[in-house]
This record gives C-alpha cells, sequence and structure tokens, in this order.
C-alpha cells in the first residue's frame, strides 16, 4: 500500500492527469522559477539560481535546494512541520545510526 500511495503522490505531482485521483492538484511554482514562492521551509532552505552542484535546473534557470548549516530546525520541529510521528527521523535508516539532532525542510500542501 505504501508503495501506491507514494507512486500515485509522485504521478499528481508530476502532473498526469488522473484527475479522479489528483482532483485538479497543481504544485505552484514547482520548478522554483519564482524563488520559494508556494513553498513552505522550515530551517535554512534556500532556492538557487543556475547548477547546484553540478546539476542544471530541469526547467528553466532556478532550482530548490536545502541547506543544512547556519539556521536549522530541531528534528522535533521538522516532524511537527512536516506531519510526521514524533521520532520518525530517527527510524529511517533503522534506527542503526546516530539520532536525527536538527535540519532543513522544504514542502507545499496540494489541495485539489
Amino acid at each position: 500500500m505504501r508503495h501506491a500511495i507514494f507512486l500515485l503522490g509522485f504521478i499528481c505531482f508530476a502532473g498526469i492527469n488522473l484527475s479522479s485521483f489528483c482532483l485538479g492538484a497543481v504544485v505552484v511554482n514547482g520548478s522554483f522559477e519564482n524563488g520559494l514562492t508556494g513553498w513552505t521551509t522550515v530551517g535554512g532552505d534556500t532556492a538557487s539560481v543556475g547548477p547546484v552542484y553540478g546539476i542544471s535546473p530541469t526547467n528553466l534557470a532556478s532550482q530548490g535546494r536545502m541547506i543544512t548549516s547556519g539556521t536549522v530546525a530541531s528534528d522535533a520541529t521538522l516532524e511537527t512541520e512536516l506531519g510526521l510521528t514524533a521520532g520518525r527521523l530517527d527510524t529511517l535508516d533503522g534506527g542503526s545510526a546516530p539520532s536525527a539532532l536538527n535540519g532543513t525542510g522544504l514542502y507545499q500542501t496540494i489541495t485539489g
């Protein structure tokens, strides 16, 4: 079931027209050409113009980039903002690595 939900989310995000599933959902500023307009940031996220780490933007000149340095959010804040269960970020690797401490997040609430 998890894979089906992810696939459906990807199809909706990619703009593939499945109106009965996506219900007309639209991603605002999906290519970041208007900076972070339409996006919510947690921590030190930025939108960059031009290639970042040698990767060119997929649309025109801009792309989103998350930076985990400087201003960051605690793991608890990230979990709350991203709608995750408390402690979830500590389990993404199966719990074998040290616990998550802080980071950045970038998201958009999509309604249809």
